[in-house]
């Protein structure tokens, strides 16, 4: 099994920062793979931490710009992508990250984390059966209006359905976040 956690670049150590390497941790412990974004911060940097020497960490990267220290197996979306135009190294990126079988999202994060979570809910709604489960890391101290409050609005925007929305979970905690992708047990 293999899960991506996606989640900001830009977030220095935090609550939500540590939560996530625990995220890698208890992924590790598991034996589980981890795909990141390759690049720093909470949703890239974080996990492959908490996972480091014990899985493969398996970072995909774009625009020919350099992986943290702790991934393992670097995949250089710009050389996949070759001389096509378009920034097509970040959609092979996202084409990666999305082949895994379950999500973690650090919630809060910017347009590109958001663009991640959205991808998730347009491949389960138009491909993916059985669906893949995604947990949506919220951290109470942090304010963050990534909650059960923003599935729900996305609900009725018609952006997000039902069935699809069974898989995706509000977390507040590592534990539950691994509990979720991996097993479909909540709590």
């Amino acid at each position: 099994m293999r899960v991506s956690c996606f989640g900001s670049g830009k977030d220095t150590p935090s609550e939500l920062y540590e939560e996530m390497k625990a995220v890698g941790r208890l992924l590790a412990l598991r034996g589980v793979s981890i795909a990141t974004g390759a690049f720093s911060g909470v949703g890239m940097q974080a996990p492959a931490e908490g996972a480091a020497g014990r899985i493969p960490i398996i970072g995909y990267s774009y625009g020919g710009r350099p992986a943290n220290s702790y991934v393992t197996e670097l995949v250089d979306c710009l050389e996949l992508a070759g001389n096509i135009a378009f920034d097509t190294d970040y959609c092979l990126r996202l084409a990666g990250l999305l082949s895994s079988d379950a999500f973690i999202v650090a919630g809060g994060g910017g347009p590109g984390t958001f663009l991640e979570l959205i991808a998730t809910i347009n491949f389960n709604q138009k491909f993916w059966t059985p669906r893949k489960r995604t947990a949506l890391l919220e951290m109470r101290s942090g304010g963050s209006a990534w909650n059960d409050r923003m599935l729900d609005e996305l609900q009725l925007w018609g952006v997000l359905n039902g069935d699809v929305a069974s898989a995706i979970r509000v977390v507040r905690s590592a534990q539950q976040a691994v509990r979720w992708a991996c097993d479909g047990v909540e709590s």
